[in-house]
């Protein structure tokens, strides 16, 4: 059985009566398998206590060890209040599992300083505050680039060696010269980190294969356990969905890509 759609938001109506029903399939059934779109909101999950039949169902699973929380969180930055307040005795039976992989950490920094770097580039303003500003840009970068492998090495990534040669070079020789730094040079860095950019923020949709890997894993070891996976709904609105690689081996599963519940 694949992965059902729910139509956005349908977790956050759900009831006991629509349950009975069969919201989710056979009358009375609620699945053993869930993504949501709500990976950013803290917590997440915020559905799971919208009605008494699916707050029990919850909790029963947690009382028997039988419940995995998957967040949008490094493994070491899992915290109990990734999950609603009845849920966060997960956190001591170490059932909250954060998926993302160890590479984004230091993309993100990267990511956030290169909107210092592109506008400094942009007016030519090559100075000490500019050399700072690259010198930590390229500490994260090259502390990605040691990681690149687990992404699959998107060539957008693996290029920044080049690219930070090239760039603090030019940096260090304007401000050695003294001399007006050269406008058409600036712009072309600037091209070249907007690439780099633009690589990072791809990266979180297209490397799903990669992602999905540790949620998997999780999965396969807790065979009979009840899943609620949680991530930016931009992993379940492009074309090549983060549930389609995660195989939950004929049972049900349903997704629902509201990011707010």
């Amino acid at each position: 059985m694949p992965w059902n759609k729910l139509a956005d938001g349908t977790l956050n109506i759900v009831s006991d009566k629509l349950i009975a029903e069969g919201i989710f399939g056979d009358k009375g059934v609620i699945p053993r398998f869930f993504m949501t779109g709500d990976g950013h909101e803290k917590p997440s999950f915020k559905w799971t206590e919208k009605c008494p039949a699916m707050k029990s169902y919850f909790e029963n699973a947690m009382q028997e060890g039988k419940l995995c929380a998957h967040v949008e969180r490094l493994p070491a930055h899992v915290a109990a209040s990734d999950v609603p307040v009845f849920l966060q005795a997960l956190h001591g039976q170490s059932r909250i599992f954060g998926w993302e992989l160890p590479i984004f950490g230091p993309l993100a920094k990267a990511g956030d300083l290169y909107y210092r770097l592109s506008p400094a580039l942009a007016m030519n303003q090559i100075d000490r505050a500019l050399l700072q500003t690259f010198s930590e840009f390229g500490f994260y970068a090259q502390e990605a680039n040691a990681l690149v492998g687990s992404v699959g090495n998107p060539a957008g990534l693996t290029n920044v060696t080049a690219l930070l040669t090239d760039l603090g070079e030019y940096i260090v020789d304007v401000m050695a010269a003294p001399r007006l730094a050269d406008a058409q040079r600036s712009m072309g860095y600037r091209t070249r980190l907007k690439d780099y950019y633009d690589t990072i923020m791809e990266l979180r949709t297209s490397a799903h294969a990669f992602i999905a890997a540790p949620i998997q894993h999780v999965i396969d070891q807790n065979p009979g356990s009840v899943h609620i996976i949680t991530c930016g709904n931009a992993h379940l609105t492009v074309d090549n969905p983060l549930f389609q690689y995660v195989h939950i081996q004929g049972e049900l599963g349903v997704w629902d890509a509201a990011r707010v519940f």
